[in-house]
């Protein structure tokens, strides 16, 4: 019995410590329509060297008070949002991908033991409803094996290829990204200009003066 505890205590301390060698990324992003820029304090995607049991979280948000919207059907949209990575190879991993607006949570999608062959790596398929708002996307990512392709498949590290070249699954897009969805559009907000906030703030004035003489006026009489 004592030997039975010392062995399955030795698995379970293997198990810790593999978990805590284990790397995590934090990726923040925005994309203003057109391109993609990485944040202040963010992890580069460039470069990151993922193995099994590695994981990333990935913070994609519209630019300022822009946001994107589902106008027609979505579904079963296939990689609408992955890195591009070397070499080729076979990966499976854990998925969550979890939509924000004005810091609200309105959807999450759910994704366990995905498969995703060739050169990327993030979510596989999104069904999303129609009218849908969100001006940030996070997912988090738990790489679980990744392997050379059949017939004598070998474990692999996953580079990702660069920042910029990201498999993004909506419109209005440039190189920068590959795939794109006329569902979905990207809606940029039209900031209120300047002088109109001048002449709202001069025309309150003019309404609190207009009354304060007023209220003079009938004291007087």
């Amino acid at each position: 019995m004592t030997k039975y505890r010392l062995f399955f205590s030795f698995i379970l301390c293997w198990g810790l410590i593999q978990q805590s060698n284990a790397t995590t990324f934090n990726y923040n992003l925005t994309f203003d329509g057109t391109d993609i820029s990485v944040d202040a304090g963010s992890d580069t995607p460039a470069g990151s060297v993922l193995s099994d049991g590695d994981n990333f979280n990935l913070n994609i948000h519209a630019s300022g008070s822009d946001y994107w919207r589902v106008d027609n059907d979505f579904s079963n949209v296939f990689i609408p949002l992955s890195f591009h990575v070397d070499p080729p190879g076979i990966r499976t991993g854990n998925v969550v991908s979890k939509f924000w607006q004005d810091g609200i949570q309105v959807e999450q999608i759910d994704e366990t033991d995905v498969s995703q062959q060739i050169l990327h790596l993030g979510a596989n398929i999104w069904t999303l409803s129609t009218g849908l708002e969100f001006d940030t996307i996070t997912m988090s990512y738990e790489l679980l094996t990744s392997t050379t392709e059949p017939p004598n498949p070998t474990g692999i590290d996953t580079t990702i290829r660069n920042t910029t070249d990201i498999l993004l699954n909506f419109p209005n897009s440039t190189s920068n990204l590959f795939f794109r969805h006329d569902s979905i559009s990207y809606v940029s907000a039209v900031p209120v200009p300047a002088a109109v906030w001048l002449f709202g703030s001069g025309l309150i004035g003019l309404l609190g003066v207009r009354k304060k003489s007023s209220t003079i006026s009938t004291v007087s009489i």
